[in-house]
């Protein structure tokens, strides 16, 4: 009996051996996995580095390459887009393809371009739907092949924010009173007053700053709320109603997930704290002459005309009469000015301010539908990982949902505001909150590690 007994633990303890002690082949895979995973990160982590640094410089390297505008942002882009490839092709055991966007992407695409046929202008048209091929297949990549180490890179998100402190100092050097502001915030050739993209590029660090200030220790506070104070100063002074609508509703949306999220009943307590705070704070801030001037032309900005009336009654005499195939990419302009509207208003602005009805009028209802699907498709990660994110309750997924799902807001109020889809900053941001939706929403999926 005990012989028997004896046997059996001897196998035991063997097979614990065999267990703790793998072989050379298991070890050689650890490692070579290991060393893929390290590879990975260096390279998606540089790319986000010099993606955002290069992003201050858009104002001041330009070079127009047959109508298309080549920046820092756009050769990072493609060298990056190059080094992964080949990457790729090392492990292409590692290539995921989402196959539904990446269908409605390449519809999209084929759509506007045979809409080149019937555009009054296929010069234009030309250019607009090589423009938006680059835009399209560099999403398309990142949304299919990144590697996303970038689950990893949510705690390092903290440093988008400080460097679109960059450009904002740069604004503020010129600034010098109220009644300067209007004209004396500069962003390279650009003046700051009623920016609507520049607005967008200040809200977008936004969701970072305010998750990070209701998350990290006291330091990272203080250091992320002396960033937000320029980055909603520049945001304001834009002049861009929009941006400052969509910074306040984002603001509002990424703290209150995150405190909920985080610290349940306590947490609405906390949002409402807060929410009190940054009201105080800016009756504080328009304590001062210069701002109160400030707010005299904001006053003045609500009282003029917006012309976006004009192109929406404008855009539904278009659609009236070209309501499935459109007037074709690009020609929006054209079709504006043989509108009734158009002879009536005398407008100078010749495109539709909304991304949405520039794909109803220029491409029809299919064009619509399909960049609609498009424009959710990051929110819709969100809204379907909500269970997954609450049934975890771990800091850095709750961190990167709330985040995320303010980008993912932002993305689609933003195109509601001003037509961004030609800017390639705006599928900078598309990628990012649908890379960090994949990561949350189907970690099965992806390599990271949280």
């Amino acid at each position: 009996m005990k012989s028997t007994e004896f046997h059996e633990n001897e196998q035991i303890i063997k097979n614990l051996r065999e267990e703790g002690n793998p072989g050379p082949t298991d070890l050689s895979a650890d490692n070579e996995a290991q060393q893929k995973e390290l590879s990975d990160d260096r390279l998606d982590y540089l790319f986000f580095l010099l993606l955002f640094v290069s992003i201050p410089f858009i104002p001041f390297f330009q070079i127009s390459v047959a109508g298309f505008e080549v920046t820092l942002s756009v050769i990072v882009i493609l060298m990056y887009m190059l080094f992964k490839s080949i990457e790729l092709l090392k492990y292409h055991d590692r290539t995921i393809i989402r196959y539904e966007i990446t269908f409605m992407f390449l519809l999209l695409l084929v759509w506007s371009q045979i809409s080149i046929f019937w555009a009054e202008d296929p010069h234009l048209a030309f250019r607009i739907v090589l423009k938006c091929s680059f835009f399209f297949i560099f999403t398309v990549f990142l949304v299919n092949f990144f590697s996303l180490s970038i689950q990893s890179m949510l705690k390092r998100l903290f440093t988008l924010p400080f460097l679109m402190v960059i450009p904002v100092l740069i604004g503020f050097a010129e600034y010098r009173s109220g009644t300067h502001a209007f004209y004396s915030f500069v962003y390279g050739d650009h003046v700051f007053g009623d920016k609507n993209t520049v607005g967008f590029m200040c809200a977008t660090a936004l969701p970072a700053l305010v998750v990070l200030i209701a998350s990290r220790k006291l330091i990272l506070k203080l250091i992320c709320f002396t960033a937000f104070v320029p980055l909603g100063l520049a945001t304001y002074l834009t002049y861009s109603r929009g941006a400052v609508m969509e910074g306040i509703l984002i603001i509002m949306l990424c703290s209150f997930s995150y405190l909920f999220l985080s610290r349940g009943i306590k947490g609405i307590l906390h949002f409402a704290v807060l929410t009190v705070l940054i009201f105080c704070i800016g009756l504080a801030l328009f304590s001062s002459e210069g701002l109160n001037e400030s707010k005299q032309m904001w006053e003045q900005r609500f009282q003029e005309e917006d012309p976006r009336a004009t192109f929406f009654a404008a855009g539904y005499e278009i659609v009236s009469s070209n309501p499935w195939t459109g007037v074709g990419i690009g020609n929006f302009g054209n079709a504006f000015l043989r509108t009734n509207i158009a002879v009536s208003a005398e407008s100078k602005l010749y495109y539709p301010h909304n991304s949405f009805l520039a794909m109803l009028t220029e491409l029809g209802l299919p064009g619509l539908i399909l960049f609609a699907i498009i424009a959710v498709w990051p929110l819709s990660l969100f809204i379907r990982s909500i269970g997954r994110v609450v049934r975890s309750g771990d800091s850095a997924v709750i961190e990167g949902f709330s985040i995320g799902l303010g980008l993912s807001v932002l993305i689609i109020t933003s195109i509601l505001t001003i037509d961004f889809i030609y800017f390639p900053y705006y599928w900078i941001i598309y990628s990012i909150s649908s890379c960090i939706g994949l990561v949350i929403n189907d970690e099965s999926t992806l390599t990271c590690r949280i």
